[in-house]
Parts: C-alpha cells; sequence; structure tokens
C-alpha cells in the first residue's frame, strides 16, 4: 500500500541511533577518536544541537525538546519534544516522512506538483502547499488539524478510507474510523505558540490539556468535573 516506503521499518532501522554504548579506546586510535569528536561537535553545533543522523541520503531527526527543522526541499517541521520525524530523500518522485509524535508542518509547494506525504501511526497525509498540526502521540487516535490549505488524510490499511480536511478543521481517527470534521481546536498549536486558551471548557479537558502540554499525570480529585473555565495562559508554567 505505501510503495517501497515502510516507515515502520525505518524507524526500526534508526533506534540504535538513540541509544548509548560504552566504547573502549586503543591509545593508538586516541588521535583519530579526538578529530572525529570535533568533527560531530561542529557538526551538531551547525545544526543547532539538533539530533539528526543522515544515512543513505535520507534524514532522520529525534527531538527531545521542541525543535525546529528544515528539510532539504525547503518545508519546515517544528517537532514537539519527544517526537522523531524520518524524511526520505532517495525518491525524486515524491516526499515521504514519517512521524512519531507530534509535529507541526509547514509545507514548501513545488512547481512540479511533487506530493508531500506524511505517514502517522495509521493514517497517511498527502499535501501540496500548506501548513498543519499532526498529533499521533496517543496510541489509539491521530488528529489532524489544518491552519492553511487543505490536506487529505486516509487509513493507511484502508486507502479508499479518506477524507479532505480544510483550512480551519481538525480530524480525529479513532478505532479505524474518521470521526466527523470539526473546528480548529483552540490548543492545537498550544505546544508550538506557547499559549493555552480555555473557553467555557469543563475541568476535566483542562486537566487533560494540562496533561499533554506538560508530559504530566495531573489528577483532578473533584466531583465538579463539568465546572467550567474561561482563562488564557502565556508561556504557562507547571506551577
Amino acid at each position: 500500500i505505501r510503495g517501497a516506503f515502510d516507515h515502520k521499518k525505518a524507524f526500526k532501522q534508526f533506534d540504535k541511533t538513540k541509544s548509548l554504548k560504552r566504547i573502549y579506546f586503543r591509545p593508538w586510535i586516541s588521535v583519530a577518536a579526538a578529530i572525529a569528536i570535533l568533527i560531530v561537535t561542529s557538526v551538531i553545533v551547525y545544526h543547532k544541537k539538533q539530533p539528526i543522523t543522515i544515512k543513505r541520503g535520507n534524514l532522520y531527526v529525534y527531538s527531545p525538546k521542541n525543535n525546529t527543522v528544515n528539510l532539504p526541499d525547503s518545508s519546515v517541521v517544528v517537532l514537539n519534544y519527544k517526537s522523531d520525524v524520518y524524511y526520505r530523500t532517495d525518491n525524486i518522485n515524491s516526499r515521504e516522512v514519517s512521524l512519531n509524535g507530534e509535529a507541526y508542518f509547514d509545507i514548501t509547494h513545488k512547481k512540479n506538483n511533487t506530493p508531500f506525504e506524511i505517514y502517522a501511526d495509521k493514517v497517511k497525509i498527502k499535501v501540496l502547499g500548506t501548513a498543519f498540526n499532526v498529533n499521533s502521540r496517543n496510541r489509539d487516535s491521530v488528529v489532524v488539524s489544518v491552519l492553511r490549505g487543505k490536506v487529505q488524510v486516509s487509513s493507511i490499511k484502508n486507502p479508499s478510507n479518506a477524507i479532505i480536511v480544510h483550512s480551519g478543521q481538525s480530524v480525529c481517527f479513532l478505532n479505524n474510523r474518521f470521526t466527523k470534521v470539526m473546528s480548529f481546536f483552540n490548543n492545537a498549536l498550544a505546544w508550538k505558540e506557547k499559549k493555552i486558551i480555555f473557553e467555557a471548557t469543563p475541568l476535566s479537558e483542562v486537566v487533560s490539556t494540562l496533561n499533554g502540554y506538560f508530559d504530566k499525570k495531573i489528577f483532578l480529585n473533584s466531583v465538579k468535573k463539568d465546572q467550567q473555565l474561561t482563562v488564557t495562559f502565556i508561556n504557562p508554567e507547571i506551577d
């Protein structure tokens, strides 16, 4: 279904790059090791300390915190914390990305209409030129929120199960089906904009949003879970 691009296999191939191993150097290679460390340090500084791995022309980035990545096609990806993106560069006929976690995409339109395709968990997102957010942090669901333009979101297992999402809309893929298209979530880009907005929001939803933003487990010890809150937090802190 996905052609030659197996995004799950790609991530497994790069899992080794995220593990640390103890290496014992012999004295006669100390100079070579120092040179290697200097080269690696220079590359990291050049890429603004982004943990980037390039193998066979393909680009892999893991972000332990919010990080901006400029792709070779001039598109921009802003990764949320603990998120991975794998960009395939060896196919000139398409632009393919695999995402684990959450990211904001600002896609550059190509004159030859080369499509940009994103594989996120169980869905495939196809675009030409637009800006949108993909949240695949929850194992059970994927939420796509479009800020500009429009995208086509389809099930990887069943490509005919597809839906068009326009600017200002969000869609959720849950239990192998799409929910109805909804208006753009207030806090879909809270992690990127550093701003949380609650407008007559039930406390249960407030806690859920805060858990996602801070990557914490906050519990609501109250029977008034439906009590509503209206407030805006700019650069919020957990305290």
